[in-house]
């Protein structure tokens, strides 16, 4: 490879739409994640579900822009749909005592993953709904790859090195925004668009 050919494949990136999904996801993500923290640190457990609000807010609007670039979405539905998945996706953390004696016994990496994949899914299974009349037949893959970047998102944010690191420089919100984005590749590339 030329180095001349260097700048033209780093804007080709840029460029993409998918680069921007990942870039946005970082971005709200860590956002989102640190005003739950907020939240929590202000009210205790009932920040849990107003920090939830909030984070769908923040993640549903951001994902929007990015989304409505690549399928016709409408941005309210996508939004609304991601304030509905947080704010389910944070219940069970309502059940701490038993997460509490389940980190004694397996751990808080295999907590955080459970609880993460629970998170993800529910959050990626309420956003298919938006993507249903477009994706039908794909649609079961953007549940699955939330599942996975939440299962992988919550241990990789909020332990062991990465605790006290800011959240953007963890590999949590990396992590969620490349699952996503391979995952919205796959299905846009294979959508056979029946108007």
């Amino acid at each position: 490879m030329k180095m001349k050919q260097l700048p033209t494949l780093t804007n080709r990136a840029l460029a993409s739409p998918y680069t921007g999904w990942v870039l946005m996801n970082v971005l709200v993500w860590s956002l989102g994640l640190y005003v739950i923290a907020l939240c929590l640190s202000l009210f205790g457990m009932l920040g849990a579900p107003i920090g939830a609000i909030l984070l769908g807010v923040i993640v549903g609007s951001g994902q929007s822009w990015m989304l409505k670039k690549m399928l016709p979405i409408k941005p309210r539905q996508w939004t609304g749909s991601s304030v509905a998945g947080s704010l389910l996706g944070v219940l069970p953390i309502g059940l701490l005592i038993v997460w509490v004696l389940l980190a004694a016994v397996i751990g808080v990496n295999t907590v955080l993953l459970i609880l993460g994949a629970i998170f993800g899914g529910i959050l990626g299974g309420l956003q298919a709904r938006v993507l249903f009349p477009m994706i039908h037949e794909k649609v079961g893959w953007w549940v699955i790859a939330n599942l996975f970047a939440g299962a992988l998102c919550a241990p990789l944010s909020l332990t062991g090195a990465s605790f006290w690191l800011p959240v953007f420089c963890s590999l949590g919100p990396v992590t969620f925004g490349l699952l996503t984005a391979m995952t919205l590749r796959y299905i846009i590339h294979t959508w056979d668009v029946k108007i």
